[in-house]
């Protein structure tokens, strides 16, 4: 059984913007190997910083991190509830040089 628990942030029109991101901005390999990601980490107790790390000045958001075809820094922006093992994705975005893509 999964320690670990993903939930998608779905907006009130019913959006759901990690699901959307994927399928506009990822190839197929970048979303099996998002989908990978996550199910090693709803086996891991403690995760690491090369796979989560919180954001500076995020008010508790963090950031689920993989790399992608091309080498593009990937990332799922959430929330992370570590006493309930719980993360919610709320967007995907593309990470360069401090940039996100989308900006907003």
């Amino acid at each position: 059984m999964a320690i670990w628990t993903f939930y998608n942030y779905v907006s009130d029109i019913g959006t759901e913007y990690v699901a959307k991101w994927e399928r506009k901005k990822l190839v197929p390999q970048e979303r099996a190997d998002l989908d990978a990601l996550l199910a090693a980490l709803a086996n891991t107790r403690v995760w690491t910083s090369s796979d989560y790390d919180t954001l500076t000045n995020g008010d508790g958001l963090g950031e689920i991190r993989w790399r992608g075809n091309q080498r593009k820094a990937l990332r799922v922006i959430g929330l992370r509830d570590a006493d309930a093992k719980a993360f919610v994705c709320f967007l995907g975005c593309i990470h360069k040089d401090n940039v996100y893509d989308p900006p907003d």
